[in-house]
C-alpha cells in the first residue's frame, strides 16, 4: 500500500514546486486561512467592546498570488477575506488589517495600519 502524507507541505516547498499544487490545496488553504483571519478579526472585535470604536468589514480581499494563479483558481471563485477597520467616533481609522497572502515566506501575512491613541486599550486596574 503506498504510503500517504497527512501533513501539508510548507510554504517554501509549494512555492519552490508550484506545479505540484493542485487547485484543490490552493483553494482549502484560502478556505483555512480566511477561516483564520476572520477568527482574529472577532477576537479584536470583542476585546475591544466597550472602547468606543466601530468595526468595518466591507472591503474584501481575493489573492493575487502567482502559486493561486498557477493552479487557475480565478479570484471570483476564491473565498472573500474581510479587510478589517476600526473606525475612531470622528470616523478617522485607528487601524486597518489588510490580508496580503498565505504564500509569504515566515507568515501567513496580514498588513495592519495602525493609530491607536494614547491611554486607548489600557486595563484599567492595577
Amino acid at each position: 500500500m503506498p504510503s500517504m502524507n497527512i501533513t501539508r507541505r510548507s510554504t517554501s516547498e509549494e512555492l519552490a514546486d508550484p506545479s505540484a499544487v493542485t487547485r484543490e490545496e490552493v483553494l482549502s488553504r484560502l478556505t483555512e486561512w480566511r477561516n483564520r483571519v476572520h477568527q482574529l478579526y472577532d477576537d479584536i472585535e470583542e476585546t475591544l467592546q466597550g472602547h468606543d470604536f466601530k468595526f468595518d468589514r466591507k472591503g474584501k480581499h481575493t489573492s493575487t498570488e502567482a502559486l493561486v494563479q498557477a493552479a487557475g483558481v480565478r479570484q471570483d471563485e476564491q473565498p472573500q477575506i474581510d479587510i478589517l477597520r476600526i473606525v475612531r467616533r470622528d470616523g478617522t481609522n485607528t487601524a486597518v488589517f489588510y490580508p496580503q497572502g498565505p504564500w509569504i515566506i515566515g507568515a501567513n501575512h496580514l498588513n495592519v495600519n495602525h493609530s491607536i491613541p494614547s491611554g486607548c486599550c489600557r486595563s484599567s486596574s492595577k
